[in-house]
């Protein structure tokens, strides 16, 4: 087997594994505060929103400096040095005592886990470029597949071992990942000559002078609004459609994970689908089809069908990143990728920000069904971005 994909296996491999412990802790994170000593339900339900909330904040503005030290230093030592803090903020927070303590944790916990951009500059540049876009559609399987089995994972642990002794099987599943790395993951790292020193703004506002680079950015930017938007939302209307069961926790887990399940297989064969597709046709049609879908779950008569529904939204939704993300790759030259992905992860996380924001300000003023027309809004602005702002010549130029 070629170097580039062991390398990308493994990738994908300790991807899982770190969206697994990252993402798995927003599951019980929220009724861990009353363990620390919150007993008033509006307080938790603050402090649990500034807990949650503020590792996308911090993470959104340190991500770019990770790219740049990467394209500087080399994707390797810089993914070790992120599992190796992740390691060790989460062992401390199965020692907090306070509210504080835990919000400070996540703060540093975001500043320390650009993760996800680091693997795809690494993987962008080891992969050669007829393969990029399987390379990174695989990579983004890895990220949703975290991202689905975490909260999953999470929440039964906590339930049969307790809350700080998941922090520390979280660290242990980090550390992993960390010797991973150390043991199979081979980068042949070989510096740019150094020319003057840019500045990470200056980079930033690089990036931000290129049209396809900015496009790709908002569209980054809506897919993460949408889906952290709607997934606050998504218990409440499971719980109305089936009202007071005692299984309503795992029918909305259910619900949510089955599009998590779809988009990794829709990103799982992306190298498939852009044989029969453009990259600018596979953004059109997969963002126009996923604000169908988001209406049609709005009019879906019961869970079943608001299952289904779910996994033909995921699905359509599991071919955006990786098209925007070779578009990206494409976009730049190699000695700034590292950068580039920190810097679009950032518009990401943003979204992650303001997502549910807004979508709670929707919920509570114009009813929980407003929420399902606003994220349709979201993808279908993302069509006609692209309709308007991305040529076939471009795409043929490059691909």
């Amino acid at each position: 087997m070629e170097l580039w994909r062991k390398n990308l296996y493994y990738l994908v491999a300790v991807q899982v594994l770190a969206g697994t412990s990252i993402i798995g802790l927003i599951s019980f994170v929220p009724l861990f505060v009353h363990e620390l000593g919150v007993a008033d339900s509006g307080a938790a339900g603050m402090w649990a929103g500034l807990i949650t909330g503020v590792t996308s904040f911090t993470a959104a503005l340190a991500n770019p400096y990770w790219g740049a030290y990467g394209d500087r230093k080399g994707h390797k030592r810089i993914l070790l040095q992120i599992l190796a803090a992740l390691t060790v903020v989460l062992a401390l927070m199965s020692l907090v005592q306070t509210p504080f303590q835990l919000l400070l944790l996540r703060a540093i916990q975001g500043c320390v886990g650009g993760f996800i951009a680091a693997g795809l500059a690494m993987v962008a540049i080891i992969t050669p470029e007829k393969y990029s876009t399987y390379a990174l559609g695989t990579y983004q399987t890895g990220i949703v597949l975290g991202a689905t089995i975490g909260p999953v994972f999470g929440g039964i642990l906590a339930d049969v071992i307790g809350y700080r002794e998941t922090f520390l099987c979280f660290a242990a599943l980090l550390a992993l990942g960390y010797l991973v790395t150390r043991r199979f993951i081979h980068e042949d790292f070989q510096p740019k000559p150094q020319k003057a020193k840019e500045s990470i703004i200056k980079n930033v506002g690089y990036f931000f002078s290129l049209p396809i680079v900015r496009l790709m950015m908002l569209i980054q930017f809506f897919v993460n609004f949408a889906l952290t938007g709607l997934g606050p939302i998504l218990p409440l209307y499971v719980k109305g459609m089936v009202g007071d069961t005692a299984v309503l926790a795992s029918i909305s887990g259910i619900i949510l994970a089955i599009g998590g399940v779809a988009s990794a297989t829709t990103s799982l064969n992306m190298g498939r689908i852009i044989q029969w597709l453009s990259h600018r046709e596979v953004l059109l049609i997969g963002s126009f089809l996923a604000g169908l879908f988001f209406i049609a779950q709005y009019f879906a008569p019961n869970v079943w069908w608001l299952g289904l529904f779910r996994f033909f939204n995921g699905a359509a939704i599991g071919c955006l990143m990786p098209s925007a993300n070779a578009i990206i790759a494409r976009s730049v030259p190699d000695e700034k990728r590292g950068i580039a992905f920190g810097v679009t992860s950032s518009f990401s996380l943003m979204g992650n920000v303001f997502g549910p924001m807004v979508s709670g300000y929707l919920a509570m003023t114009l009813g929980l069904s407003s929420v399902f027309w606003s994220t349709a809004l979201a993808f279908f602005l993302i069509t006609a971005m692209v309709y308007t702002q991305l040529s076939e010549k471009y795409i043929q130029k490059y691909f």
